[in-house]
């Protein structure tokens, strides 16, 4: 799991999916990746946006699925990635959503 708090993040709510899906299209040992689920929700009180996604790591070879979470704040976001082996994703994702809803915003 990596999650990092980031400056900028869009101004206007209608850019925040493209902004979603930029971020993870980026994202570094991915293979036959297929878009399980795209949708905007809450997160706490703040707007975000959740991918997730069924792929095979690169390095591997192996059936893993990820997901991404986004949560908007005016001037910066943080940036939530959890990857699982697709055998264990029940009880990952679990604690992925944990984790989430566990940082807080001062």
């Amino acid at each position: 799991m990596i999650v990092s708090i980031n400056p900028g993040a869009p101004a206007q709510a209608t850019e925040r999916a493209r902004f979603a899906e930029q971020l993870i299209a980026g994202m570094p040992g991915l293979k036959d990746v297929r878009t399980v689920l795209s949708e905007s929700m809450r997160i706490g009180a703040l707007p975000g946006y959740e991918i997730r996604l069924e792929a095979k790591s690169a390095r591997t070879g192996k059936d893993i699925n990820v997901v991404q979470w986004v949560r908007f704040g005016t001037s910066s976001f943080v940036h939530i990635v959890g990857i699982s082996p697709r055998e264990k994703w029940t009880e990952s994702f679990t604690r992925f959503r944990a984790v989430r809803d566990g940082i807080g915003v001062r």
